[in-house]
């Protein structure tokens, strides 16, 4: 076996620090024209010599628009604020050029997927091969994960409270020094997989010749001088047709350099197999001792499952990626398969949709020809052709394209279709499978106790669990109380009903300017609709795809906001049973007295309420110490960052609550109401002032 080879490997961060967007990075290494929305402008720049092959990894559980690279790049520089924020890390491999580009994609997929999808990362994965005997890759990652719910997670993760009532945040784990020989390694092992899968003799190892352990000495760099001499003295004895022999001091030592090493290479090439014969089988007894099914075997139950359950088992710890699973996971799992089946219902209904469209394509195509004397007739009919994404001076092969692209993704989507019929039904085996591998363990361990069938199999779960980590054996008689707290510790982690809400907005927020945005884009396109018809039937298209999924997430977030207002709305109206105003509450003022609470750390009396608004109004100076509220140390942060201050907070919810006893509730809008009441006075202004014309 001959020495280990080495590749190109680096990593750098794009920052906003040093003046870089990644909407820009991202556009010059997918050759796309991407639009900045943070810095309103389109990048696009010279073209490569070949196309790169461009893609977008995500993970189960990230939302569908990830996967548009214009979009994804914008989200992440809103997320991320700060004026220095790091926005991408991005990862610069070579790749074996011997490789054909199938096998060259299924590799840098392998990778990572392995090493950063899998952790909750997003990848744009773009290959580059202008050259043939250069071809790399460009990773660019996100720097922040996605939670199971599909929304971005903190960098640093959240660990729990202080003793002030503090958030607390522990140590990114991206940051860790020792990633990079990490991933280094596992590239280096992925690409000897390859390697071996294809019979090929060829491995690499991507550390220093130093760390390898190789005595080889690496050679000397040249310079442009030296290097010109040697250029120069190689065509000269091609000329003259004698042997070359460098004529550079540094060039005669790279050549006792390369001489030396060639011996040493004889000597270690039996070595070097040895140790990688080592490796391998460690590597095999290390997955070995991981595997959930060796987990079972010890604990002497994996004998007692069938076929089916170790099947099952086996999928859900592969799928999760975890030795051992637990209900947590199995939950999780379900959750993946349920977005995966909304995304599969998605398609079927494109499909559908498609075929529809060829349908009255065909319909409108026919009714063209028979139109050809009408002008009127027949641009209309081109406008619905267009609509539908054909253009009429090359419909037939648009439509040929069409039906040979739905022939080749049916049959693609039914094997999904019963991938996915198949993972839930493995999902299914697995939860109880785990109902009794649990029980059996509890059993063990508190020696068929009785009062263990007063425990839920999720509630088992987490005695065992603690029992497994720390040795602790939790006793049955105060186990509720154990088990009280740990609940306590993750609902601390989830997010309250406010935040829910407040995130629902934003999204609205952000559909509605999206929505505005392709209205001016569809007024655009009218200029190139006759001298461009091609282009114009695209992008008639491309607007109505979305549109479509404009329509179908605003109609998803009113749902939710609708569903949160109430959510609100009710919590408060426990929180205040006595007071009999609170029924006609709107969802506004619920929101405030939610936030002045949740600012408190206690529900406020109503009266304490109305004392500093009172207060406040007659001298203009009370503060809300005077009126045994204790939240002015937030108004100068609230103020700085443009929110309202805990005062205004006040002021506003004793105004609210004169005015529902004194009108009870008649027929009050929602919230979201009137938001969408306010879009459309606007959206009917901008009509008419387009109607009237510049100038009027």
């Amino acid at each position: 076996m001959s020495q280990p080879s080495s590749l190109h490997f680096s990593i750098q961060i794009i920052s906003r620090k040093s003046g870089r967007s990644s909407v820009a990075c991202a556009a010059y290494r997918s050759d796309e024209r991407l639009f900045d929305e943070r810095n309103n402008k389109t990048h696009s720049f010279k073209k490569h010599e070949v196309k790169p092959e461009s893609f977008i990894l995500a993970p189960s559980h990230a939302p569908e628009w990830v996967n548009n690279r214009e979009r994804l790049w914008n989200e992440v520089e809103k997320v991320e604020r700060a004026w220095n924020a790091q926005l991408s890390r991005e990862i610069v491999m070579a790749i074996p050029h011997e490789l054909s580009n199938q096998q060259q994609r299924k590799l840098v997929e392998k990778f990572v997927e392995e090493n950063f999808v899998s952790e909750g990362m997003v990848a744009d994965v773009n290959i580059h091969r202008d050259k043939d005997h250069n071809p790399h890759a460009h990773i660019m990652l996100t720097m922040r994960p996605f939670n199971p719910d599909g929304e971005w997670a903190p960098k640093q993760p959240f660990i729990g409270y202080d003793e002030n009532g503090k958030k607390k945040f522990g140590r990114n784990p991206w940051d860790d020094k020792n990633l990079a020989e990490k991933w280094r390694q596992n590239y280096a092992d992925v690409m000897n997989e390859t390697y071996k899968q294809l019979n090929l003799s060829r491995r690499f190892d991507l550390r220093s010749y130093e760390r390898q352990g190789r005595d080889e000495v690496p050679t000397v760099h040249m310079g442009h001088v030296q290097a010109g001499m040697e250029k120069r003295a190689l065509k000269k004895s091609l000329e003259q047709g004698t042997d070359y022999s460098p004529v550079s001091p540094r060039g005669q030592m790279n050549q006792v350099i390369t001489q030396q090493n060639q011996i040493i290479k004889q000597y270690q090439n039996e070595l070097v197999e040895a140790q990688q014969t080592l490796v391998d089988f460690k590597r095999k007894q290390e997955e070995a001792a991981n595997d959930p099914r060796r987990v079972l075997k010890q604990a002497g139950l994996w004998k007692q499952l069938s076929d089916a359950e170790k099947i099952a088992v086996v999928f859900v710890s592969k799928r999760m990626k975890k030795n051992s699973i637990s209900f947590d996971d199995v939950a999780q799992l379900k959750d993946q398969l349920k977005r995966w089946e909304v995304k599969l219902t998605k398609e079927k209904e494109v499909l559908s949709n498609k075929v529809q469209g060829i349908q009255k394509a065909k319909e409108i195509l026919i009714d063209y020809q028979q139109n050809l004397q009408d002008l009127t007739k027949r641009v209309a009919l081109q406008k619905e052709l267009g609509k539908l994404g054909y253009s009429i001076t090359n419909v037939q092969k648009e439509l040929q394209e069409a039906v040979a692209q739905i022939k080749e993704h049916a049959p693609k989507l039914k094997d999904q279709e019963q991938k996915l019929i198949e993972a839930k039904r493995h999902a299914e085996t697995a939860h109880q499978t785990l109902e009794k591998l649990i029980v059996a363990e509890a059993n063990i361990i508190y020696k068929n106790a009785p009062e263990i069938q007063k425990f839920k199999p999720d509630e088992l779960e987490k005695l065992v669990k603690e029992f497994k980590k720390s040795g602790t054996l939790i006793p049955l008689e105060q186990a509720h109380v154990y088990l009280q707290s740990e609940s306590k510790k993750a609902a601390n982690t989830e997010k309250t009903l406010l935040e829910k809400y407040i995130a629902a907005y934003k999204n609205n927020t952000y559909l509605v300017n999206w929505a505005r945005k392709v209205e001016r884009e569809e007024r655009e396109i009218e200029n190139i609709r006759t001298s461009n018809p091609n282009e114009y039937a695209q992008k008639l298209h491309d607007i109505a795809q979305q549109k479509q999924e404009i329509y179908s997430r605003l109609k998803n977030v009113k749902v939710e906001l609708q569903i949160y207002q109430k959510g609100i709305i009710q919590s408060v109206q426990n929180l205040y049973p006595n007071e009999a105003w609170i029924q006609n509450i709107d969802s506004k003022t619920a929101r405030r007295m939610m936030e002045l609470n949740e600012k408190e750390k206690r529900i406020v009396p109503i009266d304490e309420i109305h004392k500093l608004a009172k207060r406040n109004i007659k001298d203009g100076t009370a503060t809300t110490e005077q009126a045994g509220i204790s939240l002015d140390n937030h108004v100068t942060q609230e103020k700085a960052s443009g929110a309202k201050s805990s005062a205004e907070i006040v002021h506003e919810i004793s105004r609210a609550i004169q005015s529902f006893i004194r009108q009870p509730h008649q027929n009050r809008k929602s919230d979201l109401d009137r938001m969408l009441d306010e879009q459309k006075f606007k959206s009917e202004q901008a009509k008419r002032r387009r109607k009237r014309g510049p100038g009027l």
